[in-house]
């Protein structure tokens, strides 16, 4: 639980980190995100303007000034219930909130080169590093990736599950962006350029629990739900599963052979369920059509039962909360990574 007190000059956070306790100042200017991590607390976070509830947390008593409409990216549940994004907060009052820090704390940069870049459709590539020293991560997670020739950070989840041992081999998925900096310099070319790849972050990772599962992905938001699966097959999971892949054309599904491999390994219920939003109707396409999330409580009878991962675009991921928590799905049921717009 992390404690925050304003007074007249400044604002004090007072943290409690587990058996940790840390004091932070805060400035009446500063948001509680960039108070947090000025202070150096491994707050979990990406985009910082609002758009990837990240840095979600809980406002448990106090009053808070939102910067942004945070409905774009919250459900009607969470919201109701003082979630907050950290980002867009600064106080008005003394304020307590809780909020779910990762499990490890943050590590040095870790040097390393473009290996390869490889195309997956006619929008998204593969982007493949190679370390100097190896790095452990949780599927699930996400990097910031560091360009210095270009001088660009971008994040990207880590697209396939890790080995037992740290690994220096590294896939990204990257969607490209129209004139963006970092996607329009990105090629096979630039195979062999330094980059650096800061500690893994993220906390949409498989749980435990034996409940039924649910993934909805959309576009380059396959890549986490793709290393989850991957893990959880090593792992021989054998809770029942329902994935959900959001594309727009027959053309933009990708890693096909990766997702008939995890389902024909997987030791319990798996089904997979491809959903196109801009096939065209004279095309031969005889799978499911629309929003990803425009048929899910008829597509998956059993909603308030299931666990579920969500990743994508902040668009997709608030439509499926808000589906998710109107069929009765409970928040701490669901997992989700929004996929702010990089370029």
């Amino acid at each position: 639980m992390l404690h925050l007190l304003r007074r007249r000059r400044r604002t004090v956070q007072r943290a409690l980190f587990g058996v940790q306790g840390v004091s932070i100042e805060v400035a009446p200017a500063q948001t509680l995100l960039q108070a947090a991590l000025a202070a150096g607390l491994p707050y979990p976070h990406n985009c910082r303007v609002g758009s990837c509830a990240t840095c979600r947390c809980r406002l448990v008593e106090g009053k808070v000034d939102a910067l942004t409409d945070s409905s774009y990216v919250l459900s009607r549940r969470e919201r109701e219930t003082g979630t907050i994004l950290a980002c867009q907060t600064r106080l008005l009052s003394d304020i307590t909130v809780e909020i779910e820090w990762p499990a490890r704390s943050p590590t040095q940069p870790v040097s390393g080169s473009i290996a390869a870049v490889r195309p997956l459709t006619a929008g998204i590539v593969e982007l493949a590093l190679e370390l100097d020293r190896p790095m452990r991560y949780i599927a699930g997670q996400y990097a910031r990736i560091s360009v210095p020739s270009i001088d660009v950070t971008r994040s990207y989840s880590f697209a396939s599950a890790p080995d037992i041992e740290p690994q220096s081999r590294l896939e990204f998925h990257v969607r490209r962006a129209s004139q963006g900096v970092f996607t329009s310099w990105l090629s096979p070319a630039r195979v062999g350029e330094p980059v650096e790849v800061g500690a893994p972050k993220g906390t949409c990772i498989l749980s435990r629990s034996s409940a039924p599962l649910l993934f909805i992905a959309g576009g380059s938001g396959l890549a986490p739900i793709k290393a989850i699966l991957e893990q959880a097959n090593r792992d021989g999971c054998a809770r029942d599963a329902v994935f959900l892949f959001g594309a727009r054309t027959e053309g933009d599904l990708y890693a096909l052979p990766e997702i008939e491999s995890i389902a024909s390994r997987w030791a319990g219920r798996f089904e997979f369920l491809p959903v196109l939003s801009r096939e065209p109707e004279s095309s031969d396409w005889r799978g499911r059509r629309g929003r990803v999330t425009d048929g899910l409580a008829s597509w998956v009878s059993d909603l308030p039962d299931r666990e579920t991962y969500v990743c994508g675009s902040p668009m997709l991921v608030a439509s499926a909360m808000n589906v998710l928590s109107a069929a009765g799905v409970a928040d701490a049921s669901i997992h989700a990574d929004s996929f702010s717009q990089n370029d």
